[in-house]
């Protein structure tokens, strides 16, 4: 197999992945039996949000954190650059009300 097409099938892969954890992610908040009635372009936004923060700390983990544990072996200092800074992130952008991240803030409770 050649390395073009290979390439394009591991992109491939990882698209639909991230589609279909985006279907799931969509089925399972557009059925909220809690609160208000919310319309579809809420409910594409907030699981558009969620999908990227997730997308965002997967790969930057895989890419960046992972590679540097690897190298180290010390699992202290891994916990201590990834998830410390996702933890203080994820609780930082939960404070926030402004009215486009309060939409998005059903895709932050569910990373939380």
């Amino acid at each position: 197999m050649s390395y073009n097409l290979l390439k394009r099938r591991i992109f491939l892969i990882h698209a639909l992945f991230w589609c279909v954890y985006f279907s799931f992610f969509l089925y399972q908040i557009s059925f909220s039996r809690h609160g208000p009635e919310r319309g579809l372009l809420a409910l594409m936004l907030d699981a558009g949000f969620h999908v990227l923060a997730m997308m965002t700390i997967a790969y930057v983990n895989y890419f960046y954190f992972f590679p540097r544990f690897l190298a180290h072996k010390n699992i202290w200092r891994y916990l201590l650059e990834f998830v410390l800074p996702f933890w203080a992130s994820a609780t930082w952008s939960m404070g926030i009300h402004t009215p486009w991240s309060f939409c998005t803030t059903a895709g932050l409770r569910f990373i939380w």
